[in-house]
């Protein structure tokens, strides 16, 4: 079962690692065009940063803001704020790092993004959009590699951290959907 479940996260983040705009599921519908969706979340979580003795518990506000274009290019910020500090980081879907790269896959009313970690753990957000795509709802999550002690990411915050997260329990989920380009641009 653990080779099954490792064999999973690895098929999981292979997928989304190395995606090409010929991949099936990379393709938003039509209805989302010239769209924005913004969703966002609250993480209660155990974590330290990588070398420190002991995990703690932070509270992490989480934004995800998301455009698709005319010509189906999905961009997307997410800001994360823990206490009085906050980072964001920008993407276009499938440029930048592999192990930070924000791409979504798309299927039917869902938009599916998988943030794999640096080691041992990875993020997904499912968007579910009503038959109309005017409205929709999140579901956030994360999940560990079996028989790891923690998944290890880099902080947005504080770039020269690498983090370790032991656990995260998600909350006040939302999101909403909106005509136009949520950054502004055409």
């Amino acid at each position: 079962m653990k080779s099954a479940l490792i064999g999973t996260l690895t098929a999981l983040i292979t997928v989304i690692v190395a995606p090409t705009a010929g991949n099936a599921g990379s393709v938003p519908p039509a209805a989302l065009i010239g769209k924005s969706v913004i969703v966002s979340w609250d993480e209660a979580r155990l974590q330290r940063v990588v070398g420190e003795a002991n995990f703690r518990s932070v509270s992490a506000a989480h934004n995800l803001s998301i455009y698709i274009s005319s010509a189906g290019r999905v961009f997307s910020r997410q800001t994360i704020t823990i206490g009085s500090r906050s980072g964001s980081g920008y993407q276009v879907a499938g440029e930048g790092r592999p192990q930070a790269a924000r791409v979504p896959s798309f299927s039917g009313q869902t938009m599916t993004f998988y943030a794999p970690m640096q080691s041992g753990g990875i993020r997904r957000q499912i968007i579910v959009f009503d038959a109309s795509f005017t409205s929709c709802t999140l579901t956030a999550s994360f999940a560990k590699e079996p028989g790891k002690a923690a998944g290890i990411t880099g902080s947005i915050i504080n770039p020269q951290n690498l983090v370790e997260i032991q656990s995260i329990i998600v909350s006040n989920a939302k999101c909403s959907v909106q005509n136009g380009n949520v950054f502004g641009g055409a």
